[in-house]
């Protein structure tokens, strides 16, 4: 799993590896660590890596699973299928936990709407909230 700087500097060695078949781009995790936080694959380091990952691992036969694909939709999968993603491992399981979470705070929100006068703000419709 590369999610380090360190595992972008090692890519080569690690894919020329006999034993290495498949690699991950964790793609959350290797912005944070550059210093991009919620960025993603919008950070430019970031996307610098996943470029270096997928040439690495396109040159030594290695699939890469993961890609910036943080929504499923028929375009992002499309455009990580045209960068060389070969495996897709979307994080179903966070997504619906995220999704079931953003559902409950939007009832408790409409609930609690006139009725008292705390508040909560709106849940971002989709991806993650920028920092600044």
């Amino acid at each position: 799993m590369i999610e380090n700087s360190e595992g972008v500097e090692l890519i080569d060695h690690i894919c020329s590896h006999p034993d290495v078949h498949v690699v991950i781009f964790g793609q959350g995790d290797l912005a944070f660590s550059l210093g991009e936080g919620t960025q993603m694959g919008a950070g430019r380091q970031a996307a610098e890596a996943y470029r270096k990952i997928l040439a690495n691992a396109k040159k030594h036969d290695v699939a890469v699973m993961g890609g910036p694909v943080l929504t499923p939709d028929a375009e992002g999968c499309r455009k990580a299928l045209e960068d060389g993603v070969r495996v897709f491992c979307l994080g179903l399981d966070s997504m619906a936990f995220r999704s079931w979470c953003e559902a409950t705070v939007r009832a408790l929100a409409d609930g609690i709407k006139g009725q008292s006068e705390w508040h909560r703000p709106a849940v971002p419709e989709i991806g993650f909230p920028a920092t600044n």
